[in-house]
């Protein structure tokens, strides 16, 4: 008697990868004589979800450089992908050096992965060779980093 809530369940994950949309049909018919029904069209939109962390395109990256490179000077470019597309974008950034120095002597563009020399100019007497570690962070819903 009266409109009652009708719950509706999932058999499965819904995946925006797989399908972004469902077209439904909900058919409902009373327990009269004669019996009558009436049909409702869905349309549900299925929303991507950022499933994924990014991946770098590389294990690693070796860099050699002079110690007298000019300010600003691109000396490398990483590259990360992200497995959910348009879910979300990358930004990079340098989350820490083997030495303190060598944090004066190199940026990262947030946006291109590209890494410039900085005002400060590596001194290669000072330190020969150093690691740097960079992380490329998916900026999408609950995004994760590599």
């Amino acid at each position: 008697f009266g409109p009652r809530a009708v719950p509706v369940r999932l058999r499965a994950p819904l995946d925006f990868e797989s399908a972004r949309q469902y077209h439904l049909q909900l058919r409902v018919t009373d327990n009269g004589i004669p019996p009558l029904d009436t049909v409702l069209d869905l349309l549900v939109a299925v929303n991507d979800s950022n499933e994924f962390p990014p991946r770098f395109q590389a294990n690693g990256y070796r860099l050699t450089m002079e110690e007298n490179t000019p300010v600003n000077t691109p000396v490398l470019t990483v590259s990360a992908t992200d497995p959910d597309g348009s879910a979300s974008s990358i930004a990079y950034g340098i989350e820490s050096f083997s030495n303190f120095l060598a944090s004066a002597w190199l940026r990262i563009d947030a946006v291109t992965g590209v890494v410039y020399t900085t005002g400060s100019g590596a001194d290669r007497e000072l330190l020969p060779e150093f690691n740097i570690t960079v992380s490329a962070a998916d900026t999408g819903l609950r995004g994760g980093v590599a």
